[in-house]
């Protein structure tokens, strides 16, 4: 964190005095000493602050280190007592000043544990504060910007575990693995659609059958034995044999179960089901998972609420491989039109399954004009197909899009692969829904894949 240009570009006295008031003012112990362990006593240009720097770490390694505030700042100045570079007690007192206003310690530290943990769990988030909400910070009281920075950090704290443990940069030398374990690929196709921490968009517009789709895909993986690695049922796929949790906020538990059921009545005739005995459906309708908090404005910056840890707390018990999150922005409940906020919900979705070990498909809806228009067929490779912020799919690691067949009889539906960071990508397959007796569609089958040039005939398959 030496070089971190988030401390360093604008670093003055009262930035050095800020992260000593954050470390001796924050009660989160590990997260604390994850500060600590950071930063480097060299990066304080004040030798009194970096000798002060270095007692702070002696201190906080001991068990039980002190509580908060003057017990700490207390415990720091014992530890200097001989030391003549080290602040004297009146200096520290100054340190964790508590008057109010934005040229105080408190309102520095603030700043600077945002940037510690933003940069840590966010990945380079940056401040979007506007001048409004800076003048509302600079004239809340000290006592009440601590504890509204430290609850915003509990949120933060909540999206992984450990994810109060400043990051480090590690040489390349150092760095084992290879890409991320795949999930799923097209048929007869090479490379993933959809990897260990990685989020696949599918879009479409609304009727088109975006959720009976999502199932399908859901089914054929749970039905495959566990761990093994084959075909899925409908044909379009191969992946993984595993439990998926399926994240439901518009169907209620009851329809997505019977759609499910009729689908394996057709796939499964013979009544043996494998896929519904391990598909779970959780109900999270009015339980967002991230956006602004309560209270917050629209624009304000969003956070992980509380549908995000029941969420991975259901992932983590049952062991799912596969998340389906529908749809998407009853799940984020933030500007959806934003770049950065937006990237930061898919950004942090991705570190979550990579933590939980497992894929997300989140189901959207297409913009308008990503339908057609002027008599013109609808682009199935457009990366903007997905309503609001191009971030939706700049940001995930595959996308799907699934759009009316122009140059087909009626009702007939085409899938294509408009982004695959690691797979082909502008490949589509001809689908065709999965009815129930009743004519309901419940699934999709279909293929093969091929590319643009294939479909036309302009090549040979």
């Amino acid at each position: 964190m030496t070089d971190d240009p988030t401390l360093t570009s604008a670093r003055t006295a009262e930035h050095e005095r800020a992260l000593l008031a954050a470390v001796l003012l924050d009660p989160n112990i590990e997260r604390c000493r994850a500060t600590l362990a950071a930063t480097a006593p060299s990066w304080f240009g004040d030798p009194a602050r970096a000798a002060t720097w270095a007692q702070t770490r002696r201190v906080m390694a001991t068990e039980p280190p002190p509580p908060a505030g003057p017990e700490r700042v207390k415990a720091v100045h014992a530890e200097s007592a001989g030391d003549p570079h080290s602040l004297s007690f009146a200096a520290l007192a100054d340190v964790t000043d508590k008057a109010p206003g934005v040229g105080t310690a408190d309102y520095y530290a603030a700043r600077v544990f945002e940037a510690h943990l933003q940069r840590a769990v966010l990945r380079g988030w940056l401040d979007l504060n506007d001048d409004a909400e800076r003048e509302r910070i600079a004239n809340l009281s000290a006592a009440d910007l601590i504890a509204e920075r430290l609850d915003y950090f509990r949120r933060l704290g909540a999206l992984l575990p450990g994810a109060d443990q400043l990051r480090r940069a590690v040489p390349v030398t150092e760095i084992s693995g290879d890409r991320p374990e795949r999930l799923m690929h097209c048929a007869g196709r090479k490379g993933a659609l959809l990897s260990i921490g990685g989020v696949l968009v599918l879009a479409g517009e609304g009727g088109i059958a975006k959720t009976p789709l999502a199932l399908s895909i859901a089914a054929g993986m749970a039905a495959r034995p566990d761990g093994t690695y084959g075909p899925l049922h409908g044909g379009l796929f191969e992946g993984v044999g595993a439990p998926v949790l399926i994240a439901g906020y518009e169907d209620a538990p009851s329809v997505s179960a019977d759609r499910l059921r009729k689908l394996a009545a057709v796939w499964w005739p013979t009544g043996d089901a494998p896929a519904l005995r391990r598909l779970h459906i959780l109900n999270m309708a009015g339980r967002a998972l991230f956006g602004p908090a309560a209270g917050d404005l629209y624009a304000a910056r969003p956070g992980p609420l509380p549908g995000w840890a029941e969420l991975w707390d259901e992932v983590k018990r049952i062991g799912a491989r596969l998340v389906v999150i529908d749809p998407a922005l009853s799940a984020y409940v933030g500007d959806a039109n934003s770049a950065a906020p937006v990237r930061d919900f898919m950004g942090v979705l991705a570190e979550a399954a990579e933590v939980a070990r497992c894929g997300v498909l989140i189901v959207a809806h297409s913009r308008k004009d990503a339908r057609g228009r002027n008599n013109r067929p609808p682009d199935p490779f457009d990366p903007g197909n997905v309503a609001g912020s191009t971030h939706w799919t700049d940001a995930a690691r595959g996308a799907l899009t699934l759009t009316w067949d122009s140059d087909a009889e009626a009702g007939a539906r085409v899938l294509a692969v408009a982004k695959a960071n690691y797979g082909p990508s502008h490949i589509l397959a001809s689908v065709d829904p999965v009815r129930s007796p009743h004519g309901e569609i419940v699934g999709f089958t279909g293929g093969p894949w091929q590319t643009l040039a294939e479909r036309e005939g302009q090549l040979p398959e």
